[in-house]
């Protein structure tokens, strides 16, 4: 803190020099006044922590300056220490009358002067505080309502998020400590998986006021160790649970909190298993625990194995005794509960479609069969009798949508892959689940759509990248008619892929199909630049330069043009790169790609494409030697063999 300043008032300047040396030593700091008028000036200006204040001083004495310090309510409380020669008998009582805070006599014992000027100071210090509190108080009293609106409604909103969140991310939510929840991210997770075993079986055959119950019972145990182990509730339908750790809400030592977790889960559910037994309910309880990074970010599906639905009972034999052919029973039903086509009829040159079914009200409820009557035909005569003599309805709940595919009956799965994983890395996670949890319960698993055309193509784009390279490879051949040649122009097409590879992960995209179509055009692209050195360098080698001074004399010729036309179309791909709007993955994926990679192939593949034509005209040189060795020592071996 600064130090305290205190005011020296004198009009002889050697107690002025004196005391502002004696207390500047000690660390205070030291303002001082030759008069009363200057003295006054002075307070107002520099606002001093004490006054060290003279009574006898010319024009305005040291008592009428401490009366105008008192009048002054700004000033009213300043410390103000009286020093004089006079008799301190008599002085002080008019100092204390003025309203001074204490008194010293000169000559000036300094250790007293120290104690009383530290004693003051921290008076002055303490009614400080208390003024600064008090001013804090009313500037509290004053807010006070309008700060209580505000937490009752920060409790309110926190009270909606509750409703969708877990408190702990609900209370970061509302303190804004965090990110947006739904944003993707990577991080690595540990989900453990809750479940009622034959509860299903339980709640068909059970009272709902028993069901719900043991769902009390069961979600109260579990919430308050989920909360006890800062788990993240990330939903529960009846009787299962998941919960994350670790995201979105980060902990420390995530797998340890959930295996303590379960564990304490476990132990809790076997003290209400015993209760639930006792009643009468056959009910089990199983744990799942998984580690790692999410590989699917969202998945679903409209398959419900519970819905709820109306099932209506033939009674088969009463409808025979009565006569009542099955085909009327279920034709009734459709035509008035559900709708049945008649026939067609032409109006004013269009045709409408006849169709029957009963109105709303009369068909809402299932009571409401007995309101429909079906022709009987027996030994007395044709006759109507109500539909429910026939038909009973309950409800009762089973599978809907039952979809086929192949065949088979099917649940539909629709997902998509998280942050930082391609598709095809889902469809191998979810081939590697189905492997360990349906197929071992006798269920399969097969694609449809994009994801069937996907894992139908596979790998199929590393030979589409052969063969753009095999095309390049042959047509170079034929122009430079040399099988030796055109290797140093493919050489620099890895370049390319690795400027691509390298620009894709920085800015964390996947390898998908526009990325490898972008690949395939980088072929052409990265042996363009090379073509342009390799075809002047090949030329100068056939005038008689050697490889060396060819391919120095070629880079040095191509390397504006080159350059210069290679920026152009690298500029030409930033929009593609910051694409926006409909599409704009696509047209980032390719022109990320094409970016990076003809960054590669033009800043690096430049120099070493010299290079590459070197050795390969050296390595050819070398191969056309020893071939035309072996043709020169095979006639002389023969003319050897027919001497006699």
């Amino acid at each position: 803190s600064a130090p305290a300043k205190i005011l020296v008032v004198d009009d002889t300047p050697q107690n002025v020099k004196l005391l502002a040396d004696l207390l500047t030593v000690k660390g205070y700091a030291v303002v001082t006044a030759a008069s009363g008028p200057e003295a006054l000036e002075r307070v107002a200006a520099e606002r001093p922590d004490l006054v060290l204040l003279d009574v006898v001083m010319p024009g305005m004495s040291g008592y009428e300056v401490c009366r105008k310090i008192r009048e002054n309510p700004a000033t009213g409380i300043l410390p103000v220490v009286m020093v004089t020669a006079l008799d301190p008998s008599q002085e002080r009582i008019k100092g204390l009358e003025a309203g001074a805070d204490d008194f010293l006599t000169k000559p000036i014992n300094q250790p007293e002067l120290l104690a009383r000027v530290r004693s003051l100071l921290r008076i002055k210090e303490f009614y400080d505080t208390v003024q600064s509190q008090a001013a804090q108080l009313a500037e509290w009293n004053k807010t006070l309502e309008q700060r209580v609106e505000e937490q009752v409604a920060q409790l309110e909103r926190l009270g909606r998020l509750k409703r969708f969140f877990s408190p702990q991310l609900a209370e970061l939510i509302v303190s804004g400590d965090t990110d947006d929840p739904l944003k993707s991210h990577r991080r690595e997770v540990t989900v453990v998986f809750l479940d009622l075993r034959g509860f299903t079986a339980f709640a068909e055959t059970s009272e709902p006021e028993e069901v719900m119950g043991v769902l009390r019972e069961y979600h109260a145990a579990m919430g308050r160790l989920i909360l006890e182990h800062e788990g993240t509730l990330e939903r529960f339908t009846g009787d299962g649970m998941m919960i994350f750790f670790n995201d979105p809400v980060p902990v420390p030592d995530a797998p340890e909190r959930a295996v303590r977790m379960a564990v304490a889960m476990r132990a809790r559910v076997d003290e209400l298993l015993v209760k639930w037994r006792r009643r009468g309910y056959d009910l089990d309880f199983g744990i799942g625990i998984a580690q790692g990074y999410a590989t699917i970010g969202a998945i679903g599906t409209s398959f419900r194995v519970s819905s709820p639905r109306l099932y209506a009972h033939v009674n088969r034999e009463r409808a025979k005794a009565l006569g009542v052919p099955i085909s009327e029973v279920f034709d009734t039903l459709q035509a008035f509960f559900g709708n049945l086509y008649v026939n067609d009829f032409l109006k004013f040159g269009r045709v409408y479609r006849v169709q029957t079914e009963a109105e709303m009200q009369y068909r809402s409820k299932p009571e409401d069969i007995s309101k429909i009557y079906v022709r009987a035909v027996n030994g007395q005569g044709p006759s109507m009798i109500p539909l429910d003599t026939v038909v009973t309805a309950e409800f009762t709940s089973g599978p809907d949508p039952v979809t086929h595919f192949n065949g088979f009956n099917t649940a539909l799965v629709l997902g998509a892959g998280a942050l930082g994983f391609s598709s095809g890395q889902v469809l191998e996670a979810l081939e590697r689940v189905a492997r360990e949890v349906l197929i071992p319960q006798g269920y399969g698993i097969d694609w449809s759509g994009i994801s069937y055309q996907e894992r139908l193509v596979g790998q199929q784009s590393v030979f589409a990248f052969a063969f753009g390279l095999l095309m390049v490879f042959l047509v170079l051949a034929a122009q430079y008619e040399s099988w030796t040649v055109p290797f140093a122009v493919i050489l620099a097409v890895p370049f390319g892929v690795f400027g691509a590879l390298s620009a894709v992960w920085l800015r964390g995209m996947t390898n998908d199909i526009y990325f490898q179509i972008g690949l395939v055009t980088l072929i052409g692209l990265a042996a363009k630049n090379a073509i342009l050195i390799v075809e002047f360098a090949n030329h100068r080698h056939e005038a008689g330069m050697s490889p060396e001074q060819a391919a120095i004399e070629a880079a040095r010729l191509r390397f504006r043009p080159i350059i210069m036309t290679s920026m152009a179309f690298i500029l030409g791909v930033v929009p593609l790169v910051f694409a926006t709007g409909a599409g704009a993955a696509s047209r980032q994926s390719i022109g990320t790609g094409v970016f990076g990679g003809m960054l590669a192939a033009t800043f690096l593949a430049i120099f070493f494409v010299p290079l590459f034509f070197v050795l390969v005209r050296k390595l050819s040189q070398r191969v056309r030697g020893r071939e035309k060795g072996a043709e020169s020592v095979t006639p002389a071996h023969s003319q050897m063999e027919g001497e006699p």
